[in-house]
């Protein structure tokens, strides 16, 4: 089974970047963005992510701005935030949510579909079913 880590730490972010060849993350401030809807499109994603892929969550309150960038490799970042990884690199991301689990769900099946073409891979090739979505 793939991971799901709901509230991981910063010094894991790097840990599953390296453990899995396909990570989606999901950054978001609990001081104002809704965890709980967080949450549940975190599970809503699972199925078609699993067993191959990881599916990680990080608090960036709980952190400096610049430690969250640096781990993600980004340099500017809005939260709440949607990034998909393979093999350690950002290939895509999404800033901001919809707050509509099925829309959400749309713009990263579209947005992780495109960008894997982008690179001339099927998502079956990583084990993701993004039809799921």
């Amino acid at each position: 089974m793939g991971l799901m880590e709901i509230r991981a730490r910063l010094d894991y972010v790097k840990k599953a970047l390296k453990l899995y060849q396909a990570v989606l993350a999901f950054v978001y401030d609990s001081r104002r963005d809704p965890v709980d809807y967080i949450e549940r499109l975190m599970w809503s994603v699972a199925p078609a992510f699993e067993p191959l892929a990881g599916i990680i969550g990080v608090d960036a309150s709980a952190y400096n701005v610049e430690e969250v960038r640096k781990a993600f490799d980004v340099d500017h970042l809005v939260v709440p935030a949607v990034m998909f990884f393979l093999h350690g690199r950002r290939v895509w991301q999404q800033q901001g949510l919809f707050y509509n689990i099925e829309y959400d769900k749309l713009a990263i099946r579209v947005g992780i579909r495109k960008a894997l073409e982008a690179w001339g891979i099927k998502p079956a090739q990583l084990g993701l079913k993004l039809h799921l979505l």
